[in-house]
């Protein structure tokens, strides 16, 4: 949905893929321009109306059928959920790959749509409420170009991290992916927690490890990083995109958080990263009034050769 883009940007593009370029379509990317011909071919399938082109079913023993525009429905999903996934021949981007293996949180996209040319179908699901099957994951030859789609890769607001990114399975074929769509050998293996029929498989989430007076890391946190204060302290504590360096031996936290209509610019200290949570907190400034939805946080870095902040 939403603008296309200019006349000059969408030539370009489609000069790009039909010279030999590669485009990862991921997730929702398959939902847009729906009044640009060229895109539709590159991609296949995606987020349509049902007579917006053909849609592909998937039968039980994998082989692929036609419906027609109009046909069917038009392109919806149900709740996420852990599905099956069932690997279909034998593509450079699963070669070595288990033929099933569970995927976590997945929309599955029943009647994608598109004019399905030229198209390869690599995996496919069943669709928890129906039980009927659609591709997950698909290839396209437009031109000398190569184009992957696929439903995998859902984000959403308020979700940083979200399972199904975290994912072995995706992480892997995301990678696997953009060797293929650079004509380069598929050389990444099969890694040893490629996951197999039974669960998911999730990657933690690695703490930075970083050198000593050197800034510098901003990250994002799902959880609140500080301890409630006093009685009445904070309505909420809303921890926004705080700075983290390493320096002098500790580690600095500098946050604004959110209470009683303000917001405050503070900053805590401490020697072990998990010690932050416990530090004592100091203030720097609060943001009354009418400018403090305006409020944001800070960004801060230290230089060490010369010893100094910046804020």
């Amino acid at each position: 949905g939403g603008s296309s883009w200019p006349a000059g940007a969408r030539e370009a593009f489609e000069r790009f893929v039909t010279n030999g370029g590669g485009v990862f379509i991921l997730h929702s990317a398959n939902n847009a321009f729906r009044d640009w011909p060229a895109y539709d071919r590159f991609i296949g399938l995606g987020w349509r109306s049902k007579d917006q082109g053909w849609a592909l079913g998937v039968r039980p023993d994998g082989t692929l059928h036609r419906i027609p525009p109009g046909e069917g429905g038009g392109t919806s999903h149900g709740a996420r959920t852990n599905r099956l996934i069932h690997r279909l021949g034998n593509h450079p981007i699963h070669e070595g790959l288990p033929r099933e293996w569970m995927t976590p949180e997945i929309e599955v996209y029943t009647h994608a749509r598109g004019p399905a040319e030229g198209l390869t179908v690599l995996s496919w699901t069943t669709d928890p409420e129906t039980g009927t099957g659609w591709p997950i994951e698909w290839v396209v030859s437009a031109g000398k170009g190569r184009v992957y789609n696929s439903t995998f890769g859902h984000v959403w607001r308020d979700e940083p991290n979200p399972s199904n990114l975290r994912c072995a399975g995706f992480q892997t074929l995301m990678v696997r992916a953009l060797q293929w769509l650079a004509k380069r050998p598929v050389t990444l293996p099969v890694p040893d927690d490629f996951p197999g029929r039974e669960a998911p498989v999730l990657r933690p989430l690695p703490l930075p490890e970083l050198p000593t007076g050197t800034l510098e890391n901003r990250w994002r946190i799902e959880a609140p990083l500080l301890e409630p204060g006093p009685p009445g302290a904070f309505d909420e504590t809303a921890v926004k995109d705080p700075s983290i360096v390493r320096a002098d031996g500790r580690w600095h936290l500098f946050y604004t958080a959110r209470g009683r209509g303000e917001y405050t610019t503070g900053y805590v200290s401490a020697a072990e990263l998990g010690d932050l949570p416990r530090s004592e907190r100091h203030e720097l400034t609060t943001i009354r009034g009418k400018a403090s939805r305006y409020g944001c946080a800070p960004q801060v870095f230290c230089f060490a050769p010369q010893g100094l902040w910046y804020l």
